[in-house]
Parts: C-alpha cells; structure tokens; sequence
C-alpha cells in the first residue's frame, strides 16, 4: 500500500465535530492521524487521548510548520474558519477540509478559495449531507426522473438553529437538488429579537426566503423560529426531521423526512402521479452514507469529482448573504451580490 495521508486536525473542542471528521479518516486505512491542535488544553488533550495522537499542539501555524499534513481539517468556531484557512492554506498541504459554514462574509469566502489557489492546496467544506444517504437516494431517483422534471423545492432548516449554523446545510442540499444552477434572485425577512449569540456571532432567531433558479426551479425556505415558550414554538427541542424538504415535479413528488428520523418513519417517500409510492425505511443518522472524507482521499488519489468544493460552498454563502441582504434592504436582490461583507451584522449594528 502507498503512504498514507497525514491528517492534522485544528479546534477540537467545543460541539465535537472533529470527532465526526477523526473518526471518518481513521475508517479509510489510507489516512492516519499525526497531530491535532486547540487553544483549551483539556479538550486538546481528551481529542488526543481518544485518539492516540502523541503530537499536540496549542498553536496552529507551529503545528503545520512541523508536522507538514497532507490534509487539514479546521473545526474551529465559526469566526476562525477563514483566519484558519488562509493560514493553512500558506503551508500548502494538499487539501483542507473545513467546517460549515464556509465564513462570515464573502469576501473571506474569496481570500480562502485565493489563499488555496496560490499555493494548490484543494479546499473543501463540510456541507456533509449531500453524501449523507437520504439525501443521496432522493438525489438519485430525482435525477432517475421519478417525479418528472423539477418545478418546486420547500425547506425547512433546524427550528432551533440559525441560517448560518444550520440553515447553510438546509440551502446547500436545496442547490444540490437543483444540479447547482446559479440562482437569480433572493427576496427573504429575518426576524432578530432576542440578540442570541452562539459560535462567536449573532444568531438571528428566525428567516423566511424564497428564491429563483436561472433554470425557472423556485424553492421556499424557512429556519429557526423556535422560542423559549413550547407552546409558541415552531418545532421542540429534539427537531425531529429537520432538513425536511419537498420537492415538487412535473410527474410527482418527493419527500425528505431530513435528520431526527425517528423510528418506523420513512427517510425518503417518493410519490408519482399515477398512484405509485415508493419509501425508504428510517434509521440511518446524518454521518450515515459515503464518507465525504474518504471521496476527498479519492479526489487526491486520481481527481474524482467532489461534491463539496469550496466553490460550491460560496455559493451557498452568497445565497445566505442575500437572504440577510434582502431583510436588510426590503428589496428582491439580484445575483450576484455585490455586498461582501455581512448583511445581517450590519442590519444590526444600524438597528
């Protein structure tokens, strides 16, 4: 067997994502973990003990500087992940994985994709769903022609949650669905009253959009809303079949139950207009499907397609973007946006 991949991992800490990416490398024997970095020495220490990873570090550019990785995976809180990028990407291993959302603002979206491109590492974001098997098979009998040609997509983002933390996966897997087709034009609200703060930024409480492909598919999304009162709420606090989404054809429809499947619930329903109904039994969790980790390895290997380049992920991003600067200004807007920075910090910050 050839040498293996050397992976460090930088934030390991925190909600645990890195688990999840240590975990799905450490299954693909062409991958091995040498180092892991974090700024809490005690979560550093619990991820490196787990792990058995000898070579720890509190400092990010001295852990790259010695131990060179073929892959990093940046888990860090969300504010870190471009810094953590573009520093990455200056010690020119040959992919980084970070986490989702891609960054704050599009213009830190563009400086990592450039900071990669200088030197040839290949960036990818965790937009993991889209290799996640619900959300595959659904993709497969879409494209299978099952429902007839798409017209419609509606989605529903984690009640609890914000655009950014989980919104972005929810608007990620809906450009999936329709083939990544560039997107005309947002028109969205956000509703912000609580000032809730969470992975280093504001979280706004609740956003509702719609927007337009060029290839005339219109989706509906909706995220957060859940309050502090049970009975107010839009969703409980376990948010059983969040990322539902339904997609609408000419011949049809389909139904993602999304995560939180509970138990004897169908994951996946395909319904076609002569009567016919087509479900896919329950049970696999969000990290159920092909390790999106190991497709990067593959990539490597002999440049087979990924499904979540960083490319990909700043047009989700844009899309999030737009949705904020559409609250922001009351307007319809046009893509591509121009705004580069972050809508919803400055509605805010003029509010």
């Amino acid at each position: 067997m050839a040498e293996k991949y050397r992976v460090a991992l930088i934030g390991v800490g925190g909600m645990g994502i890195a688990y999840y990416h240590a975990n799905c490398f450490v299954a693909d024997e062409r991958a091995e973990l040498v180092a892991c970095c974090d700024i809490n020495r005690e979560a550093l220490d619990k991820f490196g003990d787990q792990f058995d990873i000898a070579d720890r570090y509190e400092d990010a550019d001295a852990m790259l500087g010695t131990v060179s990785p073929d892959v990093v995976v940046i888990g860090a809180n969300e504010t870190a992940h471009a810094p953590l990028t573009i520093l990455a990407a200056k010690h020119a291993p040959k992919a980084i994985l970070c986490e989702k959302p891609m960054a704050m603002n599009l213009g830190e979206a563009d400086a990592m994709i450039a900071a990669c491109e200088q030197t040839g590492a290949q960036l990818f974001i965790g937009h993991q769903r889209r290799y996640n098997s619900q959300y595959a098979v659904a993709k497969e009998r879409l494209d299978a022609g099952a429902v007839g040609d798409l017209t419609q997509i509606i989605a529903r983002g984690h009640p609890g949650s914000s655009l950014m933390v989980d919104g972005t996966h929810t608007v990620d897997l809906v450009r999936f669905y329709a083939d990544d087709a560039p997107i005309e034009w947002v028109m969205a609200q956000v509703e912000s009253k609580s000032g809730r703060v969470g992975w280093g930024h504001v979280l706004e409480d609740a956003t509702l959009s719609t927007f337009k492909f060029q290839s005339g598919v219109r989706a509906m999304l909706t995220t957060g809303g859940r309050t502090a009162s049970a009975e107010e709420s839009l969703g409980d606090a376990e948010a059983t079949n969040y990322h539902r989404i339904t997609l609408l054809g000419s011949k049809g429809y389909i139904e993602i139950y999304g995560d939180g499947v509970l138990e004897g619930q169908p994951f996946v329903r395909v319904v076609s207009s002569d009567g016919g109904v087509e479900e896919m039994p329950g049970g696999g969790g969000w990290h159920d499907g092909l390790s999106p980790q190991s497709a990067l390895l593959d990539t490597l290997e002999d440049g087979r397609p990924h499904l979540l380049r960083g490319e990909s992920a700043r047009a989700t991003l844009e899309v999030l973007m737009a949705v904020y600067e559409s609250a922001k200004l009351g307007q319809v807007i046009p893509l591509p946006l121009e705004n580069a920075e972050n809508p919803l910090e400055e509605m805010l910050a003029d509010a």
